[in-house]
């Protein structure tokens, strides 16, 4: 059995392969093939050392494998060998051209993407701590009701008996009024009840507001917590769904 004839696709002059990627290898004619036996793929550099790669699927006339980018340094040009494991052994080379700037700004964009969301969690972060910072502020405000009540602010209503120095009611009788018709008994009696009415609508406006703050800040907090938890989870779903798609 000979050698077969075969193409790398991508891997031309003018479609190069490139790190990362996966390539084809396809026989070329009707001669003989890869054989069924599934054998191993490697890539030769200039100085004559082997890198194996991963195949993904052998047929006797295509092979599908990955070209990963070697350890260490592997210079142009560059072969892909395939050894047929018949008797005797066989491996059979092909060239291939690797982009290896491309395949350098593949990996600059992943290291770019990387930064992007390091960036990302480190803002939602932010945001995270101020808002959790807000609402307990905003709950050591509500959180002493009897502070809020507009009752303890009222001196009226904590007012007492006037007592002379001797603690005894004060007996001094004040003069009529000249016009006993006239009084403005009902008024000093309104004032009170209308500033505390007064008091209780601001203080209950006061609190629902707060209360409205607080359930917007809960939702950008719980908001910005999702999103880092997003940032982090995603790239390794994406690396194990390219995984299986070559």
């Amino acid at each position: 059995m000979a050698c077969p004839r075969y193409t790398v696709t991508p891997g031309s002059t003018t479609t190069p392969a490139r790190f990362g990627a996966a390539i084809t290898l396809a026989v070329v004619g009707e001669g003989d093939g890869f054989g069924a036996q599934r054998g191993t793929v490697s890539l030769i550099c200039a100085d004559g050392t082997s890198h194996s790669l991963p195949v993904t699927a052998w047929t006797d006339r295509l092979i599908s494998a990955t070209l990963l980018e070697p350890a260490t340094a592997c210079a142009s040009p560059h072969q892909i060998s395939v050894h047929i494991p018949t008797t005797p052994p066989q491996d059979c080379n092909e060239k291939i051209a690797i982009d290896q700037d491309a395949s350098q700004g593949v990996l600059d964009k992943i290291s770019s993407g990387s930064d992007a969301i390091l960036v990302g969690v480190f803002f939602l972060g932010l945001i995270a701590v101020v808002s959790i910072f807000a609402l307990s502020h905003i709950g050591s405000i509500t959180s002493d009701p009897e502070d809020n009540s507009p009752l303890s602010h009222n001196p009226s209503s904590g007012s007492k008996e006037k007592t002379t120095d001797d603690n005894k009611p004060d007996t001094t009788q004040k003069k009529p009024d000249a016009n006993p018709g006239q009084g403005d008994t009902g008024e000093q009696a309104a004032t009170p009840a209308a500033d505390t009415a007064k008091d209780v609508a601001a203080s209950t406006g006061t609190i629902g507001l707060l209360g409205q703050i607080s359930g917007v800040l809960g939702t950008i907090a719980a908001a910005a917590v999702g999103g880092i938890a997003g940032l982090l989870v995603r790239p390794s779903g994406q690396g194990s769904s390219g995984q299986g798609n070559p």
